[in-house]
């Protein structure tokens, strides 16, 4: 029994030291693992050389070849020394003209806020109302006539000009001296002539009644006396003289004196 004890003891001594638990497994050092590795790397490199490399393909070659230049430039690029680049010179804005309007909300003006009432036309004032301009009554009527074919105011400048002699006297007549009683008694009636004064000047409208723009009763509202306020008030910006220069007969004067018989004794 102590021989079969024994043994036991050796065997197990024996089995510990050929396959220790782990537990008592020693962790190696830093210099145990390096020989390692390079064990290791050595078989792998054996391994290599044995093992033939395949053929490569011809467009590997090129590839290869591709590769090597690019990495030579890529030598010389890393050996050139590496340079700043230079800042370009700033150059002014080139403005740019446009017909459009610029969008920008600043820059325009808000719209005007809208009327609370919106704005309405004042309706024209009936025909019977106060509000519209009577007529004038002060002033002359704006009656024409129709003239007979010619008598137009060319017509009668024809008739009138230079060197005509429409008066109604004998020719060669100086102008004469017309009291108010020798201008009564020309009244345009009864186959005399019309003689009116304006400014007192005397003129025989007679030959100018057909050729009046208002017919020949509106003319001879003035004959056989003083017409100057009524041709004022009717048409004061026609020059007269000028119109009728032909039928121009005198002037007008005072009545003369009758001289009684004791006077004329005395």
């Amino acid at each position: 029994m102590a021989l079969v004890a024994f043994s036991l003891v050796i065997a197990s001594v024996v089995y510990l030291l050929l396959r220790p638990p782990v537990w008592l497994r020693r962790r190696p050092t830093v210099p145990e693992i390096q020989p390692r590795l390079d064990s290791d790397a050595g078989m792998s490199a054996r391994d290599g050389d044995a093992d033939p490399e395949p053929a490569s393909a011809p467009g590997d070659d090129d590839d290869d070849e591709d590769e090597d230049e690019d990495e030579d430039d890529d030598d010389q690029d890393d050996d050139s020394p590496v340079t700043t680049p230079r800042p370009e010179p700033a150059s002014p804005p080139i403005p740019v003209f446009s017909l459009s309007s610029p969008s920008d909300d600043s820059t325009t003006m808000p719209p005007p806020p809208r009327p609370v009432r919106p704005p309405t036309l004042t309706p024209f004032p009936a025909n019977n109302s106060a509000q519209r301009a009577g007529p004038d009554r002060l002033g002359p009527s704006p009656r024409k006539v129709l003239l007979e074919p010619g008598h137009s105011p060319l017509d009668w400048a024809r008739l009138s000009g230079p060197g005509a002699d429409l008066r109604g006297v004998p020719p060669q007549t100086p102008l004469l001296r017309v009291p108010p009683s020798m201008l009564r008694a020309h009244t345009g009636r009864r186959g005399k002539d019309a003689w009116t004064v304006i400014d007192g000047r005397v003129y025989n409208v007679t030959p100018y009644a057909r050729f009046h723009p208002g017919g020949v009763p509106e003319l001879m509202r003035g004959a056989a006396r003083d017409a100057t306020a009524l041709f004022r008030h009717v048409h004061p910006w026609v020059n007269y003289e000028a119109m009728l220069a032909a039928c121009f007969v005198g002037l007008l004067v005072e009545e003369p004196k009758v001289e009684s018989e004791m006077e004329a004794m005395d």
